[in-house]
C-alpha cells in the first residue's frame, strides 16, 4: 500500500508559512486523518480473510489512525486483534515467516504501548515495550522501542534515573551508525527533555531545533521509508515542545504564538488527543502573558473536547483543573479555586489499572506517573488555604504541604525540589503561629541551597526568613531580618541585570528585588534607622528598583518556585511616600547629573554617603553568603554628599 506524502505546512511563526484557522468543531470531522481512517476501514471490510498478514497490517494501521484521532477504546481493540492474528500466523509459520512479519508484530506492540501511555497506564506501556523489544527482528527497531520505553520512564519522577540510563545506552550504540529518522528524532527529543529537567533549557532548545530540521528534511521527501504513514502531527508537536521551552526561558510572546498555531493545526488535522495536550500548554502560555480571559476560554474549550477522548490520561485532565483553579485564585475567588484544585487531585486517584492487578509490569505502579502532579495539586490547594489568612486554614495548608512532601520523597525527588516545598511550608507554619518550626524548616532549606550553590533559591529563602522574623516584632528579630533581607535583595538584583536573560525574566527579577527592598525599608523605618532608610533609598532608586507612584504594592511573584511573601508592618506609609513624591528620606537633588552618567543603566551602584560606603555591613555579609556577588564586586561607585 502506498504511503501518503507529507502535507504542506500552514503554520505561521518566525519559521515561515501561513496561519491556520481554528478547527470548526460544529461540523462533521472531514480531516485527512478521519478520511484516511474511513479508507482503511473500507479496505478491511472488503478483505475476504481478515485473519491474514494483510488483514493484520490493515487492522494495525487503522488502530494507529484511531489512536491519533482519540478513539482509544477502539484502537486498543484493533491492536489486540492485530497482535493475536500475527501471533497465530507466526506460531504456525515458524521457519517460513518473514522478518517483516516479526517487525509488524513488534510495531503493533510498540504502538499499543504508546497508546497505554496516552491513557496514563505506565505499567501497561512498559509491558508492551518490553515484549516489542523481545520480538523485534533487528537492532534498529529495537533501539526505537528502547527510546519509547526510556521516554515513558523519564516521565515518572520515581523511574527517571532508569530512563536516563536507557537513553545513554541507546546513544552509545548509535555512535557511528546512521539511525532511521524516527530513532534520530526520538533521541534528540528525549535528550532535550532530560536537559530541560536538569535546568539546561538552552541546550534543550538547541536539541529541539535539530529535531525540527530533521523532521523538515524527512517530510520534504515524496515518500517516507522509515516511519508510519501518520506524520501530520510531528512538526506541530515539535513546536509545542519548543513553545514549552520558550515559556520556561521567559520568551512568553513567542511561546504563545508557537503553541497557539500548533494547537490549531492539530485540531484542524483531527489529532484530538494531541490537540488537547497542545491546548493545555497554550492556556498556560496565555496566562503567562497576562491574557487571563484567553486562557480561561482555552481551558473551557479543552474541557468540552475531553468528551470526545474519554480515556485521556489523568495528568492532562488534572492539568486542566489546576490551571482553572489558578485562574480563580488569581481573581481572588478562593472557594472556586479550591474546588478546581480538589478536582485536579481527585482525578489523579482512580482505581488501580488492570495491568497492575495482573502483574504485567510488577516493578511499576500507575501512581508512579502521577506523583509530581499530585504533589503540585496539593501545593495549589495549600496556597488556596494559606490565602485565607486564618490560623485554622494555615494549619490545614501546612498539612497539605506535608502530604506533598511525603509524595515527592517517596518518588525520589531531588533535594532542591524538596527544599523549595519546605520553604513554602514554613510560610503556612508562620501564619498558623508556629514560628520556631517555621524557622527550623527554613534553616534546613538554606543548608540544601547553599551546599548546591543554588544562590537565587537561597535568596528567596532568606527573604522568607526575614518575613518570619518580622512576625516576632521585637527589635533584635527585626535587625536579624535585615541581615537576611538586604543581602537577598542584592543577590536578586544581580539576576535582574543579567542581560543574557529575556526582558520578561529580568522584569520578574525586578519584581522580586523590589519585594525585598520594600520590606527592608519598612523594617528600617519601624526601627527608626533613618540612615539605613537613606542608604536603601539612594542605592535602589539609582538602580530603578524602587516603585513609582502607580506601582507601590509589594510583589509575591517568584521565578524559583518559592513564594516571596510581602513583609507588611504598617500599611504602606513609607513606601507610599517614596513612590508618590511626597516627603522622602533623601532628595533626588543630592545626586549630580555627572554621577548618574557614570552608572550603567539598571545596575545597583556602590554608594558612599559622607565618606562611608552605603550598606557596607550588608554588602560584606552578602559577599560572604553569595559568591556570585563577590565575583561582581567591581561595580561603579557614586559619592553622595
Amino acid at each position: 500500500m502506498a504511503r501518503p506524502t507529507a502535507q504542506k505546512r500552514t503554520v505561521h511563526d518566525e519559521r515561515g508559512g501561513e496561519a491556520v484557522p481554528p478547527a470548526d468543531r460544529d461540523r462533521p470531522d472531514h480531516s485527512p486523518l478521519m478520511q484516511r481512517s474511513a479508507t482503511v476501514r473500507a479496505e478491511l471490510d472488503r478483505l475476504r480473510q481478515r485473519s491474514s498478514i494483510q488483514g493484520a497490517t490493515l487492522t494495525k494501521e487503522l488502530a494507529d489512525l484511531l489512536t491519533l484521532a482519540g478513539d482509544f477504546a477502539e484502537a486498543r481493540r484493533l491492536y489486540g486483534e492485530s497482535i493475536a492474528t500475527l501471533d497465530r500466523i507466526l506460531a504456525l509459520g515458524s521457519g517460513a515467516s518473514r522478518p517483516e512479519d516479526f517487525l509488524l508484530l513488534a510495531r503493533a506492540l510498540h504502538n499499543r504501548g504508546s497508546l497505554s501511555r496516552q491513557e496514563g497506564d505506565g505499567p501497561g506501556g512498559i509491558a508492551d515495550y518490553i515484549e516489542a523489544a523481545e520480538r523485534a527482528p533487528d537492532s534498529a527497531f529495537r533501539a526505537r522501542v528502547h527510546l519509547s520505553h526510556a521516554d515513558l520512564l523519564i516521565s515518572s519522577l520515581k523511574h527517571r534515573a532508569e530512563g536516563r540510563a536507557m537513553v545513554d545506552a541507546v546513544g552509545r550504540e548509535a555512535r557511528g551508525v546512521d539511525p532511521d529518522v524516527g530513532t534520530r528524532v526520538a533521541l534528540l527529543e528525549i535528550t532535550a527533555e532530560l536537559a530541560r529537567l536538569e535546568g539546561e533549557v538552552g541546550d534543550a532548545g538547541t536539541l529541539i531545533g535539530e529535531a525540527e530540521q530533521t523532521l523538515k528534511k524527512f517530510l520534504a521527501k515524496p515518500h517516507g521509508t522509515t516511519w508510519d504513514p501518520l506524520v501530520g502531527h510531528l512538526l506541530p508537536m515539535n513546536r509545542v515542545r519548543a513553545g514549552q521551552l520558550d515559556l520556561q526561558l521567559g520568551h512568553r510572546d513567542r511561546a504563545v504564538e508557537l503553541v497557539t498555531h500548533a494547537h490549531r493545526e492539530l485540531s484542524a488535522g483531527g489529532y484530538r488527543a494531541l490537540a488537547i495536550h497542545a491546548g493545555l500548554v497554550r492556556a498556560a502560555a496565555e496566562r503567562a502573558v497576562g491574557n487571563a480571559t484567553g486562557s480561561l476560554e482555552t481551558l473551557e474549550m479543552l474541557r468540552s473536547e475531553l468528551d470526545a477522548v474519554p480515556s485521556m490520561d489523568r495528568r492532562t485532565r488534572s492539568g486542566i483543573e489546576r490551571l482553572t483553579g489558578s485562574w480563580h485564585h488569581a481573581k481572588g475567588d478562593l472557594s472556586r479555586a479550591a474546588l478546581h484544585h480538589r478536582r485536579s487531585l481527585d482525578v489523579l486517584q482512580p482505581p488501580c489499572p488492570a495491568n497492575e492487578e495482573e502483574g504485567k509490569a510488577p516493578h511499576y505502579r500507575a501512581s508512579d506517573w502521577t506523583a509530581e502532579a499530585r504533589a503540585a495539586a496539593l501545593r495549589d490547594l495549600a496556597a488556596d488555604h494559606l490565602a485565607v489568612r486564618s490560623p485554622r486554614y494555615s494549619r490545614r495548608a501546612a498539612i497539605l504541604q506535608d502530604e506533598a512532601l511525603a509524595i515527592l520523597q517517596a518518588a525520589g525527588a531531588d533535594k532542591l525540589e524538596m527544599a523549595r516545598l519546605t520553604t513554602n511550608r514554613a510560610l503556612a507554619l508562620t501564619s498558623a503561629g508556629e514560628i520556631e518550626p517555621a524557622l527550623s524548616s527554613l534553616a534546613e532549606a538554606e543548608a540544601v541551597f547553599s551546599a548546591a550553590g543554588s544562590w537565587l533559591d537561597l535568596a528567596a529563602v532568606a527573604h522568607n526568613r526575614a518575613a518570619v522574623l518580622a512576625v516576632r516584632g521585637d527589635d533584635q528579630s527585626l535587625r536579624d531580618a535585615l541581615d537576611a533581607l538586604i543581602p537577598a535583595a542584592l543577590m536578586r538584583d544581580l539576576a535582574r541585570v543579567d542581560l543574557q536573560q529575556p526582558s520578561s525574566r529580568r522584569a520578574q527579577w525586578e519584581h522580586e528585588t523590589r519585594a525585598s527592598v520594600e520590606s527592608a525599608l519598612r523594617i528600617a523605618d519601624r526601627l527608626g534607622d533613618s540612615r539605613l532608610v537613606v542608604e536603601l533609598t539612594v542605592t535602589f532608586r539609582l538602580a530603578t528598583v524602587l516603585p513609582g507612584a502607580d506601582d507601590s504594592r509589594p510583589s509575591t511573584l517568584s521565578t524559583t518556585g518559592i513564594v516571596s511573601t510581602p513583609i507588611l508592618l504598617e500599611e504602606g506609609d513609607l513606601i507610599a511616600r517614596v513612590g508618590e513624591g511626597g516627603p522622602r528620606p533623601v532628595r533626588d537633588s543630592l545626586l549630580r547629573d555627572d554621577d548618574l552618567l557614570d552608572v550603567r543603566p539598571g545596575v545597583t551602584p556602590g554608594i558612599t554617603i559622607g565618606g562611608r560606603r552605603a550598606l557596607e555591613r550588608y554588602v560584606t555579609r552578602a559577599h560572604s553568603v553569595y559568591p556570585p556577588l563577590r565575583a561582581a564586586a567591581g561595580r561603579p561607585t557614586v559619592a553622595v554628599a
